[in-house]
Formats: structure tokens, sequence, C-alpha cells
């Protein structure tokens, strides 16, 4: 999908064998493409064999410049069936992938459930491919990392809460906090 959403809610069962599973977007791109005021309260499981991306709110955002502003995730996101060595599961975002995607003034307090919580689950964005993810004034909770891995890309934090700890984001060298 692309394009403008505001106000939508799902408190749906997702079970999905497809590649891309989301709350509320299993793809979602598009050159300003916005979300606002979404909220997510269901469970997704995706149970594809192979690479597999599962977000709150979208399970990849692809090639595109993306704002998500307002955006809650209290749902559960169940990738622990997956047969792939790496998931890639997020609170907001499965994948970023070649993309520039910024979550403004937004909550996960969703459970993520990997079958290694190492594995690339991140409270914010689950894996990087490429592009940059910024977090600002975002709180995140529900796995033990805020991203999961950044591929190639960069991670730019403003200020975010939850699982953050300076630790954990200078585990890798793509890592800067903006200036708020």
């Amino acid at each position: 999908a692309q394009g403008d959403f505001d106000k939508l809610y799902s408190d749906a069962l997702i079970v999905s064998s497809n590649i891309y599973a989301g709350g509320l977007f299993g793809m979602f791109g598009g050159n300003g493409s916005t979300i606002d005021d979404c909220w997510f309260n269901g469970r997704v499981e995706n149970t594809a064999t192979g690479v597999t991306q599962s977000g709150g709110i979208a399970g990849i955002v692809y090639r595109s410049n993306t704002t998500m502003t307002n955006c809650l995730n209290t749902g559960v996101l169940d990738v622990s069936k997956s047969t792939q060595e790496f998931p890639k599961a997020g609170g907001f975002v499965g994948d970023s992938y070649n993309s520039n995607t910024d979550i403004v003034t937004s909550i996960n307090a969703g459970t993520i459930k990997t079958a290694d919580t190492a594995k690339h689950g991140g409270s914010v964005v689950g894996w990087i491919s490429s592009g940059t993810v910024k977090s600002i004034h975002t709180y995140a909770y529900g796995a033990d990392y805020v991203i999961g891995k950044i591929n190639s890309g960069s991670f730019l934090v403003t200020f975010t809460s939850g699982g953050a700890t300076t630790e954990d984001l200078n585990r890798t060298t793509n890592y800067q906090t903006v200036p708020a």
C-alpha cells in the first residue's frame, strides 16, 4: 500500500505464510507516504519459511520516504515458528528496505516473539536493510533491542525510551543522536 492513511485500527488475528506480514500493512511504500494516528492491538503470526518481515504497523517499508506519527502497537508479533535463521520482526516495522522511515511520537508496548530474541527482533524496527530510520520522541518496549540489526544504513534517535540503552545502541557503528 502507499499513500496517506489516518486513524486506522485493527485487533485482528493475522496468520500469514506470506513473506510480509503486518498489523496494518504487509508491504508499505511510496515517496511521501504517511501513516498517522494508527493502532494495532491484535496478533500477527508469520509462519512463512525463508525470509520473513513482520511488524506491528508494517511488515516492510519498501523504497520510500515514509513518516509514521502517533502510532501505537499493543499487539503480539509471533515469528517463533518461522524456520528462517533470522526472522525480521519489529514493533513498528519488520524491515526498512532502501527507505527513509521516520517514526515520530509513537509507542510500541507490544510483544515480539522470535525463536531467539537476539536474532533481529527490535522494539522499533527488526532490520534496517538500507536507508535511514529516525526515531523521534518514541517509546519502545517488547524486545531485547531497539533495532534488531542494521545491515546497511543508519538509525537516528532524538529520544527513544524503553529497551534503548547506550550499550544497545552502541553495538552498531551506524547510531547517532540527533539534537531535539
